[in-house]
């Protein structure tokens, strides 16, 4: 669907490149070309490379292509966390700037993960501790699923961990300890 607008998308692509200019336009097609049209995509040019991102540039028209020129090498794992910082949805997908992607690569992750957990929490379903994306967990905070107070940030992106209503918090004061 390309073109497609969208207000509040539900992923957030992160691509992040430097020196990519000769595959990320292929990337980037493919991206548009999605059945699944409710994302952004990020794209986060490394070093100011002017080359890539002027293969970039053609598909701003597209009001879900939006990009950033770094004027100074950030590295990968710079740009990757310049990248994790910003505002994401619902859920985050990474690419690489010469990853190609199937046309319902979106619709069918999508459709496996609405099945999956929120539903099943919906339909009454119990867990002591689950982690998902803090959109969804403040949508079932609100449908009253989790002990008030019971969710609790533990990464710097949308993520979140929800304590079922009546279990014993659990120490998340490092992975260890989460994972005892």
């Amino acid at each position: 669907m390309s073109g497609a607008t969208v207000s509040t998308p539900r992923i957030t692509v992160a691509l992040p490149v430097y020196k990519g200019a000769d595959l990320v336009g292929k990337a980037l097609d493919c991206l548009q070309r999605q059945t699944f049209s409710d994302f952004e995509v990020l794209i986060s040019v490394d070093g100011g490379d002017e080359e890539t991102a002027a293969a970039c540039r053609p598909f701003l028209t597209d009001p879900r292509f939006r990009i950033h020129v770094h004027s100074e090498r950030l590295d990968w794992i710079g740009n990757f966390n310049w990248l994790l910082q910003r505002d994401l949805k619902e859920f985050f997908c990474y690419r690489q700037h010469d990853d190609t992607t199937a046309p319902d690569f979106f619709e069918v992750l999508l459709e496996a993960a609405d099945r999956d957990i929120r539903k099943r929490i919906l339909e009454g379903e119990t867990a002591d501790v689950i982690i998902l994306s803090r959109p969804v967990m403040d949508e079932l905070q609100k449908q009253d699923k989790f002990a008030a107070g019971g969710i609790v940030n533990v990464a710097g992106t949308p993520v979140a961990l929800a304590v079922r209503k009546g279990a014993t918090r659990p120490d998340i004061s490092t992975a260890d300890a989460l994972k005892n």
